[in-house]
């Protein structure tokens, strides 16, 4: 199961702290990030799951279109 970010902040003091981050530190990190081949391993994964959950909701949304389609006849 993978582990969420805010899991690793103990208190709401340190996830105060870790929102207070600038938007250039957010920048410069993501830079960083860019130049790393997991980086672009992280946003494919990323992709996926994206598209997954896009997916099954679209899945879901024909799921009950037809569930209500057949409760009119």
């Amino acid at each position: 199961m993978e582990r969420e970010w805010y899991k690793d902040l103990r208190t709401k003091e340190e996830l105060g702290e870790f929102l207070k981050v600038s938007d250039s530190t957010i920048t410069r990190h993501i830079d960083e990030m860019k130049k790393s081949a997991k980086f672009s391993e992280y946003i494919h994964e990323y992709s996926k799951k994206i598209l997954r959950i896009e997916f099954l909701g679209y899945c879901q949304f024909l799921e009950e279109k037809e569930s209500k389609r057949k409760k009119m006849l």
